[in-house]
Order: structure tokens, then sequence, then C-alpha cells
């Protein structure tokens, strides 16, 4: 069967930029191709990301040192609230650097000069935040059987001065006492263990 048209001449109307037929195959050509470069880009984004995981993954277990360090001293540190102490942990020998404004200058300089140019093996110590003490009485006073105490020690730690009539209510208190004092001792040796955790330091057991 013959047609009664030309096919070159259909060729040259659909190759004009104006012609619809043109301008379909176009827009699916471009589809194709965005569908296309679409898949690539969610490919290395994939790929990417797996790699980052991989290297994170790595990098978290070559991170990850066990160092010989004084715990009752971390929690010391820890449990100072003077601002004029510092702590450093050394990442390299688990030694706790202690740095106060009242030590001699010459040594406190030579502490700093040493840190400021090892950042990367130091690490300062953060100190207890003051609503985590207040926590800590709220949480001890839970574990009182005594009804009368308890209800002191409740009216104790609210308003300003709350540690201070604290204490004093347990003074008239010896065995309670004590049992603060093995109560926060705990606390704060959950929160050192917390933070060398988050540090990516296990302690060396012996």
């Amino acid at each position: 069967m013959r047609y009664p048209w030309n096919s070159n001449k259909i060729s040259r109307f659909v190759s004009t930029p104006g012609c619809p037929a043109n301008r379909r195959f176009g827009r699916v050509k471009e589809e194709r191709e965005s569908l296309c470069y679409f898949q690539v880009i969610c490919w290395a984004i994939m790929s990417t990301d797996l790699c980052n995981m991989k290297d994170g993954r790595r990098l978290k277990l070559e991170s990850h040192r066990t160092l010989k360090i004084d715990i009752d001293g971390l929690c010391t540190a820890i449990d100072d609230n003077s601002w004029e102490h510092y702590y450093y942990l050394s990442l390299e020998t688990g030694e706790i650097v202690f740095i106060s404004d009242y030590m001699d200058e010459e040594e406190a300089e030579k502490l700093r000069s040493e840190i400021d140019g090892n950042l990367n093996h130091y690490k300062p110590i953060p100190r207890a935040e003051p609503y985590e003490g207040y926590e800590d009485m709220a949480d001890f006073i839970r574990t009182v059987e005594d009804e009368r105490l308890r209800e002191l020690l409740e009216v104790a730690i609210n308003g300003k001065g709350a540690f201070r009539r604290f204490k004093d209510v347990l003074t008239r208190y010896a065995d309670e006492r004590e049992n603060w004092f093995r109560f926060k001792d705990d606390k704060v040796r959950q929160r050192a263990l917390e933070w060398l955790e988050s540090i990516g330091v296990s302690l060396e057991n012996g």
C-alpha cells in the first residue's frame, strides 16, 4: 500500500521546533533524562550515606579507648562546684589534671600551655549542674521511710538555701545522714561513668 505522504517530509516536519509532535517527543526525552539523573543522584546519596555510616562506625571503634582512671578523683572533680577550680582528663594516660586560680602562677601557666597545645589529648571535666544536686535531694527524700523526717526534708528543699537546710535537718539523724552520703556518692559515680561513655572511654579493670 502506498501512503499519500512522503516520509522525508514527515521527518522534516517533526524536526521543526514548533511541531507538536516534536514538543511531545522532546518532553518525553527530557523526562527520561531527568529520571535517569534523579536515579543517579539517589544512588550517589545512598552510597555516600553508607560510606559515612561505615566510616562513623570505624571512627567510633578507633576512638574508643580504655584507661586506668582514678574514679574517686573523677567524682571529686565533677562534684566540685568551685569556679576557681578546673579539671581535665588526659585521654592518653587517664590522669586527672587539676588547675586552680590559687596555685602557683608559673605552674598553672605551664599546665594550661600543655593542655592548649594538645587539645585532642585532654577533655575538660564537666561540673555537676545545680539542678542535678536538687534532683539528688528530691530522689533521696523518696527513699526515706521515716514519715516525719521525709516531711521535714521536703520543706527544707523548698526555696533559696535548700541544700544548707537539707544538711541541717540530716545532722539530727545520723543514720539517714550516712545514707545520704552513700546515695550522693552513687549518683556522682553514675554521672562520671555516663560522661566517660559519652566521650568513648571505658575504665580499665583492676
